[in-house]
């Protein structure tokens, strides 16, 4: 039998070692409470369940890759380049539910790796929108806006549309940063009430910009956002962050 050389076993070792840390990678998101209204909420299936208003020129769209995962190997990528020809621009996802039930909680991650804010619209947040069976007061939806970052102030004036801050600061980079919102109570403290029956909501995560008029320097993003929750139940990552 003739004898390995030394440098033998170095690269079989190097082998061993290699496979092992791809066999050994996560593949699977973190598990999220079971009555999560959000489908795909950790994108491990790709872009299955989640889409954007392709119809709206102000939307952009989202990716769905490895770039960057709070768990598992997936999250939403969404990559904001400036675009002189938009006054408004989105990338975001969303889902539209229908539950018997209006959820109590929205909840998930996400991570800034790049943040120039040319302008001061240039923010995040997530919205669920609440379509109506019938119109009401002229309205066929009213919604709340929940500003996780990037602006102070209310960025837009529709009448259908409350904001609520998470935070007024710009957003950490380079982190993954939870976030939980209570939205029965949002609901109740911006509309007075909490919907009693509803046809479908809209539920979204973007970065966008509005007003490009405002504009004093650079304009860029790179937002990813994973696993999202959407129902009863408070997340256990979220207990003390929730607002």
């Amino acid at each position: 039998m003739r004898k390995v050389p030394a440098w033998g076993w170095l690269l079989l070792a190097a082998v061993l070692i290699g496979a092992g840390a791809w066999y050994f990678r996560p593949g699977r998101g973190m598990t999220l409470p079971p009555d999560n209204l959000l489908q795909n909420a950790g994108f491990e299936s790709g872009t299955r369940s989640w889409t954007y208003p392709t119809k709206s020129s102000s939307w952009a769209g989202f990716k769905v890759d490895r770039s960057e995962a709070h768990s598992g190997r997936k999250a939403a990528h969404l990559p904001l380049e400036d675009d002189p020809q938009r006054r408004t621009l989105v990338w975001g996802v969303m889902q539209e539910v229908r539950p018997q039930q209006f959820p109590q909680y929205l909840a998930g991650f996400y991570r800034v790796n790049d943040w120039e804010q040319g302008t001061p619209t240039l923010y995040l947040q997530t919205v669920v929108i609440v379509w109506l069976k019938h119109p009401l007061a002229g309205m066929n939806n009213f919604q709340v806006r929940f500003l996780l970052g990037g602006i102070s102030y209310r960025p837009t004036r529709m009448e259908n549309v409350r904001y609520v801050h998470f935070s007024k600061e710009p957003p950490v980079e380079r982190q993954w940063v939870p976030f939980a919102v209570d939205l029965q109570e949002a609901f109740k403290s911006q509309w007075g009430y909490v919907p009693p029956e509803w046809d479908r909501l809209n539920i979204f995560f973007e970065v966008r910009y509005d007003d490009r008029e405002k504009v004093t320097g650079p304009i860029r993003a790179e937002v990813f956002y994973d696993d999202l929750y959407a129902g009863q139940t408070l997340p256990d990552f979220a207990k003390g962050v929730v607002k």
